[in-house]
């Protein structure tokens, strides 16, 4: 008897291990699915905390939309900013990103660069990280088939064996597309901001520890992507919420009521625009009486009973149709010498334009950049390109020049919007490309990386 109770006892033991093996199993895979079910909840939290704060910019912009302020070039900008950062019930938001070194709260205005659809070549030939590749991104984007001096076209992509493409011969859809251009790297394009999300990561600040290289100076270097988009659009408004007047098609008494200049002035300008080599911002740099290419016309009789029809215009004349600073301001305000179409490239807001592209693609000297950003740096920010006539340093030909490609105001921004679930601390990250220039906003691009 006391034999077999000896051999139960091994048995129980045994049987006991076992059990607690299983318990133990079954514990840690119920913590393991208790832990994955907590992470994946966690990321929800954080994914729908980061749309949040997408949805937030979005309607602020539908707001402005729909409510412009004309006083102000900041009013959305400044709301925008006010509410980048929040702390819901279920998780919290931000959104910032850096331009020249300095963080900034909110969306990126993709209009603070230049359209790589709109820069000239002789722009690009004068910027530094540019040089000799502008006639390979011209030949990419030009129409025809003809290499520039030192360009590139179908010959020369289908000559390299390890490529399998074609210049595009059509405007460029995205500043990663500059890599397919025969000569181009990434790294050129790129730089520091790898992910191009506007924004210097962990793993682009510390040198060679993890891709891609970088200088760990704590300034995120954009590359060429710092100075070129793909995405502006034209805004079609002016800061006032209404459609621009086309000075092609516009009567002089729709001049005179938008801009408030007088009959005289509003018929020479609507007279100046017909012609073929006429732009408002031209003004700028040229007075309104000086505009007319061909004699002023007036189908009044003198004293001879000899028309005056084909005779200039007297001094006295010209100078009561030159412009004063306030009716420049208001023309440049509210007129256009021809309305934006789809497709067209969006024009580089004055009031968000980076330094750098001030001085690499518009070649302005430092110190004459840096009065442009002093100028905008005012509660209101800068409200017309007139101001640009008032840029010491700065010709009233170059600004004339600069008004053309410029505006007060964008149409695209980027939104990077990172979500962040309580407790965890897990993130997700959200890049929303969104256009203003339409009520509702339109998403033009939307990314989870």
């Amino acid at each position: 008897m006391s034999r077999r109770r000896a051999m139960v006892l091994p048995i129980v033991i045994w049987c006991v291990a076992v059990a607690a093996l299983i318990t133990s199993a079954t514990q840690l895979g119920c913590y393991r699915q208790a832990v994955m079910g907590r992470e994946a909840m966690s990321k929800v939290q954080a994914r729908w905390a980061a749309r949040a704060g997408v949805e937030t910019v979005i309607a602020i912009m539908e707001y402005y939309g729909e409510n412009p302020d004309p006083d102000s070039a900041f009013a959305m900008v400044n709301d925008l900013e006010d509410n980048a950062v929040d702390e819901l019930s279920t998780g919290s938001f931000e959104i910032y990103h850096e331009i020249d070194g300095a963080i900034y709260p909110g969306p990126f205005d993709e209009h603070s660069r230049m359209n790589i659809n709109a820069v000239s070549r002789a722009q690009l030939y004068n910027m530094d990280d540019v040089g000799l590749l502008a006639d390979a991104i011209t030949d990419w984007r030009d129409t025809n088939d003809d290499e520039e001096m030192s360009g590139a076209e179908s010959r020369s992509y289908l000559g390299r064996s390890n490529i399998n493409y074609q210049p595009r011969n059509a405007n460029f859809r995205s500043v990663p597309e500059l890599e397919m251009v025969l000569g181009v790297w990434p790294k050129e394009v790129r730089g520091e901001d790898w992910n191009l999300n506007n924004r210097l990561d962990p793993n682009e600040n510390d040198g060679d520890a993890s891709f891609p290289d970088d200088n760990a100076d704590g300034v995120l270097d954009y590359g060429l992507a710092g100075l070129f988009t793909a995405r502006t659009r034209p805004y079609p408004q002016t800061m006032a919420g209404e459609d621009r007047l086309d000075l092609k098609t516009a009567t002089a008494e729709e001049v005179v009521e938008r801009t408030g200049l007088s009959q005289q002035q509003a018929t020479q300008l609507v007279e100046s625009a017909k012609q073929a080599n006429f732009y408002v911002e031209q003004l700028i740099s040229t007075p309104l009486g000086q505009q007319a290419q061909q004699p002023t016309t007036s189908t009044s009789r003198g004293r001879s009973g000899r028309s005056s029809a084909g005779r200039t215009q007297t001094p006295a004349a010209q100078q009561s149709a030159t412009l004063k600073p306030e009716q420049l301001d208001n023309v440049l305000r509210e007129c256009v010498t021809q309305a934006p179409k789809p497709g067209d490239a969006g024009r580089v807001n004055i009031n968000t334009v980076s330094k750098r592209v001030l001085e690499q693609v518009y070649g302005l000297e430092p110190k004459v950049a840096q009065r442009i950003i002093d100028r905008r740096d005012t509660s209101t920010g800068i409200t017309t390109l007139g101001e640009l006539s008032r840029i010491d340093g700065l010709s009233p030909q170059d600004a004339a020049q600069m008004a053309r490609t410029m505006d007060t105001q964008s149409s695209v921004y980027t939104i990077t919007s990172r979500g962040r679930a309580p407790g965890t601390g897990t993130e997700v990250e959200m890049i929303v490309v969104v256009d203003r220039s339409t009520l509702p906003v339109t998403i033009l691009e939307y990314l989870e990386p």
